[in-house]
C-alpha cells in the first residue's frame, strides 16, 4: 500500500514538475517571439524616418531645382527685375511648405501606430504571462486532491476519495490510529 501511494506521489509530482517545464518553457518562447517582434517592429521605425528624411531632402532638392529653372527663364526673358521672380519664390516656397507638413503628418501618423503596434505587443506578452501562470495554477489545482489522497494513505487517513475542498490535514495529524 506505501509502495504503490510512493509511486502515486512521484508520479503526481513527476506530472507537476513536467506541466511546469512545459509552461515555464512557453513563457519563455512567447517572450522570445515577443522580443523578435520589438526588434522587427524597431527596424520599421527607423526604416520609417529614414524614408521621412530622404522624402524631406527631395521635397528640398526639388524646390531649388525649381527656384534655379524659374529664374533661368525668367532671366533668359529678361524679366529678372518684374514681379515674375518674387512670385515664382513665393509659389515655390509655398509647395515646399505644403509638401513638408504633409509629409511630417504622415511620419506623426506612422508614429501612432508604431505606438499602438509596442502595446498591443506589450499586452500580448502580458496575456501570455498571465496564461501561463493560469495554466500553472491550474495543473496544481487539479493534482492537489490526488495528492492529498496519496498523503493521506501514507499517513493513516480516510481510505476514500479525498477532494480539494474536503481533505483536512490537520484531522487527519490529529486522528488515533
Amino acid at each position: 500500500m506505501i509502495a504503490t501511494s510512493t509511486i502515486m506521489l512521484g508520479l503526481s509530482a513527476a506530472g507537476l514538475a513536467l506541466s511546469v517545464k512545459g509552461n515555464i518553457d512557453q513563457a519563455d518562447a512567447q517572450k522570445d517571439a515577443s522580443d523578435a517582434s520589438k526588434r522587427a517592429e524597431d527596424a520599421r521605425k527607423k526604416q520609417a524616418a529614414l524614408q521621412y528624411a530622404r522624402e524631406q531632402r527631395k521635397i528640398f532638392r526639388d524646390a531649388q531645382a525649381a527656384n534655379a529653372i524659374g529664374l533661368s527663364n525668367i532671366t533668359n526673358a529678361q524679366a529678372q527685375f518684374g514681379s515674375g521672380l518674387p512670385g515664382l519664390y513665393g509659389q515655390t516656397s509655398g509647395a515646399l511648405n505644403q509638401q513638408s507638413f504633409d509629409l511630417a503628418q504622415n511620419a506623426g501618423i506612422g508614429n501612432e501606430i508604431f505606438s499602438a503596434n509596442a502595446d498591443v505587443a506589450m499586452a500580448q506578452g502580458r496575456a501570455a504571462t498571465a496564461q501561463g501562470w493560469s495554466s500553472l495554477g491550474k495543473d496544481i489545482y487539479s493534482s492537489a486532491g490526488k495528492i492529498a489522497q496519496v498523503g493521506s494513505t501514507i499517513w493513516g487517513g480516510p481510505k476514500q476519495d479525498v477532494g480539494l475542498y474536503n481533505w483536512n490535514p490537520i484531522a487527519n495529524v490529529n486522528q488515533k490510529a
